[in-house]
């Protein structure tokens, strides 16, 4: 399903059917980005080899690391400008757009409203921080998951073992770019560590203070979160009798807190986590999020 629905995207960017704005909206941010540069390319030169982009003045690109105001006004400025090609377009690809501040934002916006000739914008991320308005102008194209056995085979190609790659792939939850941060990145895998140990001491009635007040300082608090929704999601799957599907490595931990919580308390936890989680991604300060996060799981344990 999942190729069918990029194989439709670049066949409508090839024979002009596309619209000025899309947004790429998927799970596994590695899959969305991937396609969102293919069709970049094939925008700009005609070519899905996203190799091109690096000498095409037609294509602009930021991320949550340059989304300043004046940055973003700064590639509007330069769509008011006449493109370099004739025969082709210009792309704007604005990757993980949820990160970008309420000003930027509006500034896209406008552009949005009045977007120029021959100019196309596509967005990746959480749809849930951008402004209701902005979704309203975009194309929704929406991706499934990567076959399990295909982020394996990558992470086998990157290096891992086989026995490797099918750990890293459970701990990422089947998405190929968490599995390839935790099989290389040992911060990121100490996040994962020290995030899932602070929520398992605390379910047992411990309180972590130094632990707690790390993660709620943490930069990457969402993914701190991220991880102990996953946690409690397994316990759920593990009470209903249904197979594990991410934290194979805390098994014990899983069946010992599925054994003493009921399914609404499980169900209140994750919805509590999901709470946060969203919470996070439009808030600019996360450890009040977190902190009270906690707070309203100890009022349901």
């Amino acid at each position: 399903m999942s190729n069918t629905v990029k194989n439709r995207f670049l066949t409508s960017i090839e024979q002009g059917r596309v619209p000025h704005a899309c947004f790429i909206a998927c799970v596994d941010t590695h899959e969305s980005y991937t396609l969102a540069r293919q069709a970049a390319a094939l925008f700009c030169t005609g070519s899905t080899e996203t190799e091109n982009l690096g000498s095409c003045p037609d294509f602009f690109e930021l991320d949550e690391n340059s989304y300043s105001s004046d940055n973003v006004r700064d590639v509007l400025k330069a769509l008011a400008k006449q493109g370099y090609s004739d025969k082709h377009g210009r792309t704007v690809l604005l990757k993980n757009a949820h990160a970008m501040n309420e000003t930027a934002q509006n500034a896209l916006l406008k552009t949005l409203e009045e977007p120029p000739l021959k100019t196309l914008f596509i967005l990746t991320g959480n749809e849930a921080g951008l402004l209701p308005t902005i979704c309203s102008r975009c194309s929704m194209i929406r991706l499934g998951l990567t076959p399990r056995t295909q982020v394996v085979n990558a992470l086998c190609k990157a290096g891992a073992t086989e026995k490797e790659a099918i750990l890293y792939t459970s701990l990422g939850e089947g998405l190929y770019e968490r599995a390839l941060r935790l099989f290389t990145d040992e911060k990121f895998k100490a996040l994962r560590d020290d995030s899932i140990n602070t929520l398992i001491a605390f379910l047992q009635g411990k309180l972590p203070f130094e632990s707690l007040k790390a993660l709620s300082q943490n930069k990457s608090a969402q993914e701190a979160v991220t991880f102990t929704l996953s946690f409690m999601r397994d316990i759920l799957l593990y009470k209903l009798d249904e197979n594990i599907s991410c934290n194979v490595d805390k098994l014990s931990d899983i069946a010992a807190f599925a054994r003493s919580f009921t399914i609404g308390k499980i169900n209140s936890i994750i919805d509590i986590m999901t709470d946060a989680k969203s919470r996070l991604t439009s808030s600019a300060v996360q450890a009040p999020v977190v902190d009270r996060m906690f707070t309203k799981i100890s009022e349901e344990i």
